[in-house]
């Protein structure tokens, strides 16, 4: 009997072994878990790093972002936990009597979280952007916006 038990546990103590080896490797992405879009926007303010736009009905992009003014290109989103968001300055004003918080509201993730919300506060325009990209580094998501009777879409491009 006693050999038998030693035997068991000896064959129970490798196989958990083998199963602890086998979990602690690397490689199976399948496996790995990916966190949340909310989790990938909250997690740190986001610089513009491009800004095209379009009529809806022509395939060029017009490159919006190199004649942005510097002091443009430096300010921050900051999409918060809480469904609020604010768009800031950043380091340099364009004017010094400018607000440091430009614009706050609120934001969600709809359809699957393949869609931002975005409602200005005092605002009662909604915008739906498609979020083409969502990554640790990089939020890429699009729009569309009626000017004087013309569709156009717009793709804005952030880092962290």
């Amino acid at each position: 009997m006693k050999h038998n038990f030693k035997t068991t546990i000896g064959t129970i103590t490798i196989v958990a072994l083998l199963i602890i080896s086998a979990c602690s490797k690397g490689g199976d992405s399948a496996n790995t878990p990916t966190a949340s879009k909310t989790t990938l926007l909250t997690s740190s303010d986001w610089g513009i790093v491009g800004v095209q736009q379009k009529v809806v009905s022509a395939s060029v992009w017009t490159d919006n972002y190199a004649s942005m003014k510097a002091c443009e290109k430096d300010n921050r989103v900051i999409f918060k936990a809480n469904g609020s968001y604010e768009t800031n300055e950043g380091a340099t004003k364009c004017s010094a009597s400018d607000p440091q918080i430009l614009e706050s509201g609120t934001w969600s993730l709809t359809q699957n979280e393949t869609m931002l919300v975005i409602q200005a506060t005092n605002s009662s325009q909604i915008m739906n952007a498609t979020i083409e990209t969502l990554t640790t580094s990089s939020l890429i998501f699009s729009y569309t916006q009626v000017i004087s009777g013309v569709t156009y879409q717009y793709r804005e491009s952030f880092g962290h």
